[in-house]
């Protein structure tokens, strides 16, 4: 049986036609969106294990200031150093 002058089922298959297109089109939307987010975490996330180089760097030379303030204080004189430790 030939269902090719089917007009019923012509019109089904041009809708699936259309739906399939409209659901690709979403898909790739979504995709692109996907790497896009991707690459917006990858740079968030760069940016933030600097920002943690950093403040590592700024601590570390701050408590080595702290440590020679320390050491040329006379034994007796209290410093910040004293209070937090």
């Amino acid at each position: 049986m030939d269902h090719s002058d089917d007009p019923l089922l012509m019109a089904i298959l041009a809708r699936l036609d259309r739906l399939h297109d409209t659901v690709e089109a979403k898909f790739d939307a979504m995709d692109a969106r996907l790497r896009n987010l991707e690459r917006e975490s990858g740079e968030m996330i760069n940016l933030l294990v600097s920002i943690k180089a950093s403040l590592d760097c700024a601590v570390d030379e701050l408590v080595e200031e702290a440590e020679d303030d320390d050491e040329d204080d006379d034994d007796e004189s209290e410093t910040v150093w004293h209070f937090i430790h």
